[in-house]
């Protein structure tokens, strides 16, 4: 009773906290482009499937804010944590599993930042938990009512993020390595829960095949090459050192290994096992041939944080030295995750880097330029809304306001103020890479309209690269800074163009 009680007034008091602070600062590079979507409702995306935009779409129903924008993500993942302790305990029938099942993912950064950050994660983690639970339901029980759930659940997941094609392939591969579950794959439950997943997946294949498959070619070649680069293993395994912490990254390999050379497995354990290490497997193989960023594989730590606090501990139940160095290990972990949280929500909060950063430039000891906002990934976060506000003002003083579009050199800055900016007004690029603004802005369809185009921070090319697409570039422009707690978070500037010739730019 008490660890029941326990992991529900955890659950509570960090829902709690989440949503308490989930409108005090501003998108990242990918936040602000999901909530594009929503206002583009469509089976599919550039890069995404939909229901990132459908999760959008129901929080922000009443009023667009940055806490409606980021209430599906942290309600997705309450619901997952729910999952993992029903997960835990259908597994292993113990309360203390499923109690430091969750605790673990509090003390890893990447499980903050994917539960208050808009990303097609949450969606992706509610259904992948909710169809490992129903698919070992339905190997227990042999009733068709999981198997179908199953199915559903699988496909809910595709549309959440392609990722969640490695759901029935972790299942696959548990009934290979498991003899006394192969004959399910003689059986008819889990192809018709396969079947059901892609009847519910078909009708992003349909928008795919009425835009030239983009989305699929687009994840396909995504920073892929044809030649293995072993150094990729280094920086992405940093990566995952990064987002996880290193100890408890590392509690997740050694479970892993315990797992692998003890034996006689449970089913339970090599459940976890399949489903996690392979998630992390896929990525390890596939992030050799091109990038890998962290939180792709969040959802292979659901059933591995189970292994680490679950299945290790059982197997190791016999050799008490043994048990002992594993909780001194879990505890050092826990520690090191929560520090590393408390530095993530911190650089939220606050400005630190730049600081930081003068400290060190005081010092003499090494030659440093004057800190700009650029140094500081966090200001990345910052100022959108008012760079927002200052477009508006500058677009209701053009010639004619109504036929007056906004567009950047890159995708993620348009993205990023599109949200901020009235709905009725058109946001875009001109850059000539592909992009969802392809889809989403025909060049012939505004011609003769009038521009104004915002360099910001990273984002920056010199308006010249686009005069070639107007009639004229008014010479002057507008250019300010846009500060953080007296710290420098954006650098913009804020061009005039008018008479747009209705064609985008044919060189970078």
């Amino acid at each position: 009773m008490s660890y029941r009680r326990a992991f529900w007034l955890l659950l509570l008091g960090t829902t709690l906290a989440r949503l308490l602070i989930i409108g005090s600062f501003g998108f990242s590079t990918d936040e602000g482009h999901y909530a594009m979507y929503a206002r583009h409702l469509a089976w599919g995306y550039f890069d995404h499937p939909p229901l990132v935009a459908a999760m959008v779409a129901t929080t922000t129903f009443f009023g667009e804010s940055l806490f409606a924008w980021r209430l599906g993500p942290v309600l997705c993942w309450a619901g997952a944590l729910v999952l993992v302790r029903e997960l835990a305990l259908a597994l292993y029938r113990d309360e203390r599993v499923a109690l430091w099942s969750a605790l673990l993912f509090l003390c890893m950064p990447i499980s903050h930042l994917l539960a208050v950050g808009l990303l097609p994660d949450a969606p992706l983690g509610l259904f992948w938990c909710a169809g490992l639970l129903m698919t070992w339901y339905g190997l227990r029980t042999g009733r068709w009512l999981p198997w179908l759930l199953a199915g559903v659940l699988f496909g809910a997941a595709l549309l959440s993020k392609y990722h969640g094609i490695l759901l029935p392939a972790c299942v696959v591969l548990y009934l290979l390595v498991s003899p006394e579950e192969r004959h399910w794959l003689r059986r008819p439950q889990p192809w018709v829960a396969a079947a059901i997943g892609l009847l519910v997946f078909a009708p992003n294949v349909i928008w795919n095949a009425q835009h030239d498959w983009i989305s699929y070619g687009f994840q396909a070649g995504q920073g892929a090459g044809l030649s293995v680069d072993p150094s990729r293993l280094l920086t992405n395994a940093v990566g995952q050192l990064g987002a996880a912490s290193p100890i408890l990254f590392g509690l997740l390999i050694a479970a892993w290994v315990v797992l692998l050379r003890r034996g006689p497995l449970s089913r339970a354990d090599r459940y976890v096992l399949c489903t996690s290490l392979g998630v992390f497997g896929f990525f390890l193989v596939a992030g050799l041939f091109g990038k890998l960023l962290p939180h792709w594989t969040a959802v292979g730590w659901f059933t591995g944080a189970i292994a680490v606090t679950g299945s290790v501990p059982r197997l190791l139940a016999d050799d008490a030295a043994a048990t002992r160095r594993w909780q001194r290990w879990l505890r050092a972990g826990g520690a090191l995750g929560l520090a590393l949280v408390a530095v993530v929500y911190l650089g939220l909060a606050r400005p630190i880097v730049g600081p930081l950063y003068e400290q060190v430039r005081a010092t003499g000891l090494l030659e440093m330029e004057p800190f700009h906002a650029g140094l500081d990934p966090t200001n990345a976060l910052y100022g959108w809304r008012e760079t927002a506000q200052r477009i508006e003002t500058l677009r209701t003083a053009m010639p004619d306001p109504d036929r007056t579009f906004v567009f950047t050199h890159r995708f993620w800055a348009a993205s990023n103020l599109g949200p901020f900016l009235d709905r009725d007004t058109v946001v875009t690029t001109l850059y000539r890479k592909p992009s969802q603004y392809r889809i989403w802005f025909e060049p012939a369809a505004h011609r003769g309209w009038d521009a104004l185009y915002v360099n910001v921070g990273r984002f920056h090319k010199e308006p010249g690269s686009y005069a070639p697409l107007f009639e004229s570039l008014a010479p002057a422009f507008e250019q300010f800074t846009v500060e953080r707690h007296g710290w420098p978070a954006n650098e913009v500037e804020i061009y005039r163009f008018y008479g747009f010739k209705g064609e985008i730019a044919r060189s970078r």
